[in-house]
């Protein structure tokens, strides 16, 4: 069964904090630059454009992008909502607490969630190695727009052990729905990093291209 909308300690309506939609490729540092990004005005949600990322010579090729916004430079909870377009169910629609300074993205130190067919994984990396934390389930879909919207916050286990909590949700009829069930981290790392930069990870899968459009980023008040 579905589950609505149901938002963590934090994050009422009221007491967040919208940073405003981010159109700009100024607004954001890019792993690999300029390389492979376009901006298409033939896929979009919001004219004139969306972001492209397409490398045509490479199986799969992942792009992490970091917001450069300075209200976005220390997000230890926050929340991204974006839309996504692409050709295979292969998607990154949140980087968070990445560690790397401004002026740059990379996933060497960080967390993010991957969504690969039905399953929503929650990877941590350390050094640039990478293990999986937690996992649940999802939909994700074929040449169509998706809204997305990833929550995480300071929290606790269904057993009540401190951890680091992350929610998936999906726009669906006008509405926000939960995707699976809440992961979890109990390590909780960089809770208390001065850095913890927010983001997502956009990819081109054997020659298709990926689109991001409407990029949010919230922050509890």
């Amino acid at each position: 069964m579905m589950k609505k909308l149901e938002l963590p300690p934090g994050f009422t309506k009221k007491s967040e904090i919208y940073i405003p939609k981010r159109y700009s490729v100024a607004d954001w540092d890019f792993e690999y630059g300029a390389t492979n990004r376009s901006l298409s005005a033939i896929q979009y949600i919001s004219a004139p454009t969306a972001l492209r990322i397409l490398e045509p010579t490479t199986a799969t090729f992942i792009d992490v992008i970091l917001c450069r916004v300075p209200e976005t430079l220390c997000l230890p909870q926050g929340e991204v909502r974006n839309w996504q377009h692409g050709y295979y169910k292969n998607l990154h629609p949140i980087v968070f607490r990445n560690q790397a300074p401004l002026g740059s993205a990379t996933f060497f130190n960080s967390y993010h969630i991957y969504l690969v067919q039905t399953t929503a994984v929650l990877y941590r990396h350390i050094l640039g190695v990478v293990a999986e934390r937690d996992r649940t389930t999802c939909e994700t879909f074929t040449d169509t727009w998706t809204h997305y919207r990833a929550v995480f916050w300071n929290g606790y286990t269904p057993e009540s052990i401190a951890a680091l909590c992350v929610n998936l949700y999906r726009e669906v009829a006008g509405e926000w729905v939960q995707e699976g069930e809440t992961m979890h981290d109990t390590d909780n790392s960089w809770a208390d990093s001065e850095i913890n930069r927010i983001g997502f990870a956009a990819r081109s899968t054997y020659n298709h291209p990926q689109y991001w459009d409407d990029t949010e980023l919230w922050a509890p008040a």
